[in-house]
């Protein structure tokens, strides 16, 4: 599984329970596109899992494009790049995912009966990217 099917995969579990996010109170921003996996190389040695994407300031969700922004320059790839470092990594080595890849409207670890209720169908395609990379340890 590459990461475009793991976005197009994402974006159906996003879309088939939108509904059900509606009804729960804590609806998914249908307006922004699921987040891909940081993946450079196939020689992955560590697999870094997040929550999910969606953070408090709502300007700045349209310009995440990938998992934990480590696309860009930052303090965030910074601190992980020093991480690689103490395991003898570097970024390319590593793989970036979310538990659930897309946004909702309020941060959902306020809401985490949504979470709950959205687990499943994520929890399987996290197992299926895992999976990818027997051999890698995992940060969570």
């Amino acid at each position: 599984m590459n990461t475009s099917e793991v976005y197009l995969k994402s974006l159906t579990i996003r879309d088939n329970l939108k509904i059900v996010a509606d009804i729960q109170g804590n609806q998914i921003d249908i307006t922004l596109q699921p987040i891909k996996p940081y993946l450079v190389s196939d020689k992955v040695s560590l697999i870094i899992i997040g929550q999910d994407p969606t953070i408090k300031n709502i300007k700045v969700r349209d310009k995440i494009t990938h998992t934990l922004n480590l696309d860009k320059k930052g303090a965030l790839r910074n601190y992980i790049s020093e991480i690689c470092k103490g395991l003898e990594l570097n970024l390319e080595n590593v793989y970036a995912t979310n538990v659930f890849k897309y946004f909702y409207t309020i941060p959902p670890a306020q809401t985490i009966h949504v979470l709950k209720a959205h687990l499943q169908p994520n929890l399987e395609l996290l197992k299926s990217q895992i999976a990818l990379y027997p051999e890698a340890k995992i940060i969570t």
